[in-house]
């Protein structure tokens, strides 16, 4: 849970920044920046699973790193819930790709009509 906050407060820093400096297209590099960071949650998620999938090698269940530490918590760990934390965390990033991609072609048809505009 506190990944979610630190990575919202970051994205959303990102964006009034951007913004304020007059970015081009500030909302696809806002976007950008979010499924990179969904991404890194992925990945840390994943290696958790690979880490406890042998319950023979392994006494109880752990979290190998940090991130995937501030995405699970200290409560409640199985590995039903690793591998659900992981399949939400998939489709976030799979919609946030996705929303991307239209926010992107949005931002560059409305750059192609302001300069039509103003030829």
């Amino acid at each position: 849970m506190l990944y979610l906050f630190g990575c919202a407060f970051i994205v959303i820093g990102f964006a009034f920044a951007a913004k304020a400096a007059s970015v081009n297209s500030p909302w696809s590099k806002t976007l950008f920046l979010a499924v990179l960071l969904s991404l890194i949650a992925n990945v840390a998620l994943v290696s958790t699973i690979a880490a406890n999938s042998n319950p023979a090698a392994n006494e109880g269940f752990s979290v190998p790193n940090r991130i995937a530490y501030w995405i699970i918590g200290e409560d409640g760990w199985s590995m039903g819930l690793f591998q659900r934390l992981f399949d939400q965390s998939m489709w976030c990033t799979l919609w946030l790709a996705l929303i991307l991609a239209v926010v992107s072609i949005s931002e560059a048809f409305g750059r192609k009509m302001r300069r039509a505009g103003s030829a």
